[in-house]
């Protein structure tokens, strides 16, 4: 089958039945330490790059077969490019009630159109390397309508509570994932050093921004992220 295959075991989902949306490879990166390979069709355009009815034919043949713990969206390239993947999805929530998990580089997840089309899924497991501009571009090789600072900001985490500022959004975003001094990120967000001062301060005083020093230097997490600095990173 060209767009199902599996079960295959998966350390962190179990049994999984694969379902791969598009021709290899066709992804809005391209990785340096991609498993597939190199990109040979590196894109940000939403469209239906293999037929949908094919798709859905294969899948109820394959499940008539197995039962996997979780059937995911994977696959030769970057999933959330197929324009149809909410019919999808659609489909899969109508004959089964296995569980749904899209893994994703994340890169288009800031967008409407593109969340609107994924709300079905149980798991989403996003991609994201590093949180500096140079090291990114360097790493994941994006496709040129991608910046880093809305490609976090679109990340889907789990929170409490979200202040209205979208740019303080973008840096709490960041603090949770790894502690992060100023000038970080004034360089991933490309804006000056002393707007992210000024910034970091309304956080800190709100509670939402904690600040920790290791080796003469000043590092900020998230309140509630529980991050813990062990290393100067």
């Amino acid at each position: 089958m060209p767009y199902v295959f599996g079960p295959v075991p998966s350390r962190r989902l179990g049994l999984s039945l694969g379902i791969d949306l598009l021709p290899v490879k066709t992804c809005t990166y391209d990785y340096l330490y991609c498993q597939v390979g190199r990109t040979t069709q590196k894109t940000t355009e939403i469209k239906p790059f293999v037929p949908a009815e094919e798709v859905l034919e294969e899948l109820k043949k394959s499940l008539g077969k197995n039962t996997p713990d979780i059937i995911t969206l994977a696959g030769s390239g970057e999933p959330t490019l197929h324009s149809e993947i909410d019919r999808v999805i659609t489909y899969i929530k109508g004959i089964t009630d296995i569980k749904i998990a899209l893994l994703t580089n994340g890169s288009l997840l800031w967008r409407d159109e593109i969340r609107n089309r994924i709300p079905g899924v149980h798991i989403i497991m996003p991609t994201l390397t590093t949180v500096f501009e140079e090291t990114f571009r360097a790493i994941h090789r994006p496709h040129f309508d991608l910046h880093l600072p809305i490609i976090i900001a679109g990340v889907p985490i789990k929170r409490k509570w979200r202040p209205y500022n979208s740019l303080a959004n973008t840096v709490l975003d960041m603090a949770r994932r790894r502690p992060l001094r100023a000038v970080d990120l004034a360089n991933a967000l490309n804006i000056p050093l002393e707007e992210v001062k000024n910034l970091i301060k309304g956080l800190r005083i709100k509670g939402f921004l904690h600040q920790q020093e290791h080796s003469g230097d000043v590092f900020y997490t998230a309140g509630q992220s529980g991050v813990k600095l062990k290393r100067k990173l």
